[in-house]
């Protein structure tokens, strides 16, 4: 199903990501040359020492929410300090 997927040529076909966990409740996800850290809250365990899968998530939706949001004001001459900045509580 993946066959070529590091072809030259092939590039933005696919989308990459490498997992591993790191120790304790601790994963790295690696893509793109970023490494994104992740652990969970204490109560299953973890050390709190890197956002939430869960909050990554929210985070994820938010600022492509508020791309769009930028986008729209753009189209339309607004300076983007006048646009709306999307706020998210849960």
């Amino acid at each position: 199903m993946n066959e070529g997927i590091d072809e030259p040529g092939n590039e933005g076909a696919w989308m990459s990501m490498r997992i591993g966990f790191a120790g304790n409740k601790v994963v790295h996800a690696e893509t793109k040359g970023f490494t994104i850290t992740t652990d969970v809250p204490s109560e299953p365990g973890g050390r709190v020492m890197a956002p939430s899968p869960v909050d990554l998530l929210l985070a994820s939706l938010g600022t492509r929410t508020s791309y769009y949001v930028l986008h729209f004001c753009e189209q339309r001459g607004m300076a983007s300090t006048t646009c709306p900045s999307p706020s998210m509580r849960w």
